[in-house]
């Protein structure tokens, strides 16, 4: 038997042909074997160069217990070459446990020296040089850390870096003026930093990392009571951290960057430049899709983002890690991850061959298929990835297929060449959320029914009762579709439903919505002809019409808020703010027109004057008295018709007058 093998002894594909049967079998005729041959250095040379999933053996007696959302690190020894690779953390309950994995003998080992990290998972990490750097987490009851750490990969042993929280120092308010507070730290917690001391706010669900051979690590966005905007850098040389994005402050309603979230994926994909994708951005302070199933690029250099055309489909609890460069062409790789979580109503899953794959040069993403040799990792979410010289190095995460937690250890076998060369496949088109159906709805029942029957109801109520009809048959088509729209909004957010501008606005939006039929309900009536308007009349139409105006303004302002919330594409907000604007244009056009109306209607009867005058043997009788001629109406009451005398320039014209 001959065989094909992989990294450290793991078969990859086996070729076997016997000439010579024992016993009572027959020869295989030659020619047979030759044609098998050929067949299976073809199939060979089909798969060779393509990415391809092996599954590394553990043949020790000890193991890390299953986990997700550890830290893990790939390190080769630059004497010995010996490789490695180091595990740390992780849950399913926070753990505080080092392990060592050796790539030649195959085998775990678990490091118990002190001191060490307290107990966490959903870290940020890196390896550069001999150190592998841990940074944020989340621990037991809900504890966040902002500490960082190095494991020396010599000496095997753990050290907390600076700066240190005992060496905070309480500043007096002088010594802060001289240096800006950033916006994401309160005034009572820069108190406590100093310029060598600064760290980021604790969090976990960050992303980040160290580009092979940098000695600068990256943190970007996570969450603790809030989600963060912020993308921060620690010097592993000088010891210091810095924040390089958004010292002004940054707002969940401007489209130029990534907003905030949590449990996304990242990488670095070169060594000033961080490429994510998707997260989670509803609850702590915002608002938007989780998943989330945008991507960007972050230039170290220009200090600007850059969003990217999406592909794969959005997800949380995803991995990121770059491929082994091939003649300078850079891949990274997304994989894994939470795809139907309770906000999706339409998605494409994956499956178990499929990876996206990044081309951070070009900025595109596309679906590629690993080897279709059968074997291939359980669909998993939250796995520990990381960069080796023959690939990418995976450990454990949540088995999607069955709910448990996995321990494993898998090699993603390729470079940036083989993903190039990989089986290609289009991007799945097809996923609807229930922030898609809400932002529809609202733009429907708003911007369009509510707002247009309030337009009948303000420029058409002149005579007869046809525009009532309209104006009450938008306004209750419109207000369905705004309540469904709102019932939409609370179901895509898991907490925290009204703890952000938009998310209150809405929910004034729907109130004064919902109280418009039911102030209606209690309508007085208009007043008879001739009548005064009644105080209650006067009040209820205050109410009515005020209330109306002010939820429709609002409504606008907050879809306007909603496009940038909900992270939609350039297309989507610009057709809104286009109808935004013809709308505006409409009603400055037709209040212009009635204002006009009004005046000429003014000047028309400015001249009018109306006194009253009596008939040869009747005492009731009117005169509309103007320049001309006087011309005989009758003006039909309850009871007979009274005669009238108007006077007219022009042509007269009968006049008939009747009391509703």
């Amino acid at each position: 038997m001959t065989g094909f093998r992989g990294v450290r002894g793991t078969k990859l594909v086996k070729l076997g042909f016997d000439h010579q049967i024992i016993g009572t079998q027959r020869t295989m005729p030659l020619t047979f074997n030759l044609i098998c041959l050929a067949m299976g250095v073809a199939s060979v040379s089909s798969v060779l160069g393509q990415l391809e999933w092996v599954q590394i053996p553990d043949r020790g007696a000890n193991s890390p217990q299953v986990r997700r959302d550890a830290a893990i690190g790939y390190h080769r020894d630059s004497v010995t070459g010996n490789e490695r690779i180091i595990i740390f953390g992780g849950r399913p309950e926070p753990m505080d446990d080092t392990w060592i994995f050796d790539l030649t003998t195959e085998t775990w080992t678990e490091i118990t020296t002190t001191p060490k990290p307290a107990a966490r998972y959903s870290m940020v990490y890196g390896m550069s040089g001999d150190y592998f750097y841990i940074t944020t987490g989340e621990g037991p009851n809900k504890i966040f850390y902002n500490d960082i750490w190095r494991f020396n990969m010599s000496s095997l042993e753990w050290e907390a870096l600076p700066p240190e929280p005992s060496g905070q120092r309480l500043l007096q308010w002088e010594e802060l003026q001289a240096q800006p507070r950033p916006y994401h730290i309160s005034v009572s917690n820069w108190r406590l930093l100093s310029g060598d001391t600064y760290r980021p706010q604790a969090r976990y669900g960050a992303a980040g990392g160290i580009y092979p051979g940098s000695t600068k690590l990256y943190l970007h966005q996570g969450f603790s009571s809030e989600r963060y905007f912020d993308l921060h850098v620690y010097d592993t040389v000088q010891g210091k951290w810095e924040a390089v994005f958004c010292p002004k402050g940054c707002t969940p309603y401007n489209p130029s960057y990534p907003h905030a979230r949590c449990l996304h994926a990242g990488t670095m994909t070169a060594e000033d430049e961080f490429s994510m994708f998707g997260g989670c951005l509803t609850g702590g302070g915002t608002g938007g899709p989780c998943p989330a199933g945008d991507s960007w690029i972050y230039n170290g250099r220009s200090m600007d983002w850059e969003e990217l055309a999406g592909c794969a489909t959005p997800r949380t609890y995803a991995s990121m890690a770059m491929l082994p460069v091939q003649n300078g062409q850079r891949r990274a790789v997304l994989y894994g991850g939470n795809e139907d979580l309770p906000q999706v109503i339409q998605t494409r899953l994956s499956t178990r061959s499929m990876v996206a794959i990044l081309d951070p040069g070009a900025k595109t993403w596309t679906i590629r298929l690993t080897v279709q040799n059968g074997v291939y990792p359980v669909l998993r979410a939250s796995p520990s990835m990381a960069t080796g010289t023959t690939g990418i190095y995976m450990f454990g995460g949540q088995d999607l297929e069955n709910g448990g937690v996995r321990n494993d250890l898998w090699l993603l076998q390729g470079d940036s060449a083989s993903a190039d060369n990989a089986i290609f496949m289009e991007c799945p088109r097809v996923f609807t959320n229930y922030i898609l159906v809400h932002g529809c709805l609202m733009i429907i029942g708003w911007g369009i029914f509510l707002l247009w029957g309030a337009y009948v109801a303000r420029y058409f109520n002149s005579r007869g009762k046809t525009w009532f009809y309209i104006h009450v048959s938008l306004q209750i088509i419109g207000l369905l579709c705004g309540v469904v729209g709102f019932i939409m909004a609370v179901l895509s957010v898991q907490f925290s439903h009204f703890g952000f501008a938009h998310g209150i606005i809405g929910l004034v939006i729907t109130i004064l919505g919902i109280l418009q039929p039911l102030n209606a309900l209690v309508r007085p009536n208009r007043p008879e002809p001739g009548e005064k308007k009644k105080t209650i009349r006067m009040v209820w139409e205050f109410i009515h019409h005020f209330g109306g105006r002010v939820a429709i303004l609002l409504a606008l302002a907050n879809i306007s808020l909603g496009v940038f919330v909900a992270n939609a594409h350039t297309i989507a907000w610009g057709f809104w703010f286009g109808y935004l604007a013809f709308v505006i244009v409409v009603f400055i056009v037709t209040q212009y027109m009635k204002g006009c109306f009004r005046d000429c209607r003014a000047n028309d009867y400015k001249a009018d004057k109306v006194v009253p005058v009596s008939r040869e043997g009747s005492s009731r009788g009117v005169v509309v008295q103007q320049e001309k001629e006087l011309v005989p109406v009758a003006i039909r009451t309850e009871k007979e018709p009274i005669p009238v005398v108007i006077r007219k320039e022009r042509t007269p014209t009968p006049v008939i007058v009747e009391r509703m």
